[in-house]
């Protein structure tokens, strides 16, 4: 399975980047769940310690994954803004206390940190796997529907970027986008359809699943102890 590119586009949140570490070898399902788990830790983390854990923690995940820094810093830069409101609006409408408006915008950015990591190491098609293999055992849902809904949108997302920064006047994008979605979406869906088998299929557990849920594991305990 192949993930997603969003090369040209200017964007690398979400984009899947090839490599052979740890993280890319742990299997999808483990990888989602851990980072899961660490995200909800992290983002209750409330004492300064738990943060500086979570912080480094995130760090150490950072080299683990191999991919470089500069790609973190492309995925993070389109939320800076945001940051920046939820730190003014913490401070104007909180306790008027920079420390706690700063520790609001840092969790954030940790939350966005993860998620970074779990998209740039996992395939789209085994992430949307993951997602399917979860909602296939909730009763009365399309699960299938539901994931190839996801592919689609996910594999038509670089086109969108790439015509919504293209040439043209606004309309003339907008006519593109909707010409190009309506093309695209018939044969995406039929090609998912006739492959969803092959494209769900999960990959083989190994040694490094163990490694990357045990990290996990002593993350939480760290926050938990702090």
């Amino acid at each position: 399975m192949t993930g997603v590119s969003y090369e040209n586009t200017g964007v690398s949140f979400g984009s899947y980047h090839g490599g052979d570490s740890l993280l890319h070898r742990t299997h999808p399902g483990v990888k989602f769940f851990s980072l899961v788990t660490v995200m909800l830790f992290a983002g209750g983390a409330e004492t300064k310690a738990s943060l500086i854990i979570s912080l480094l923690f995130l760090l150490l995940t950072f080299g683990i994954s191999k991919i470089p820094a500069y790609s973190y810093y492309r995925a993070l830069r389109p939320f800076i803004p945001i940051l920046g409101v939820s730190f003014i609006s913490h401070y104007f409408f909180g306790e008027r206390s920079i420390a706690d408006a700063a520790v609001v915008a840092l969790r954030i950015g940790i939350l966005i940190g993860f998620s970074s990591v779990l998209t740039f190491t996992t395939p789209t098609g085994e992430l949307v796997g993951v997602f399917y293999h979860i909602l296939r055992r909730i009763p009365f849902v399309d699960a299938k529907g539901i994931s190839t809904s996801m592919l689609v949108a996910v594999r038509f997302l670089p086109r969108f970027l790439s015509e919504a920064k293209g040439e043209g006047g606004i309309m003339e994008r907008i006519r593109r986008l909707y010409n190009g979605a309506l093309n695209y979406s018939s044969e995406s869906v039929q090609e998912i359809l006739d492959n969803f088998d092959e494209v769900v299929r999960m990959p083989g557990m190994g040694p490094s699943d163990a490694y990357t849920a045990g990290l996990a594991l002593i993350f939480c305990a760290g926050v938990i102890l702090v």
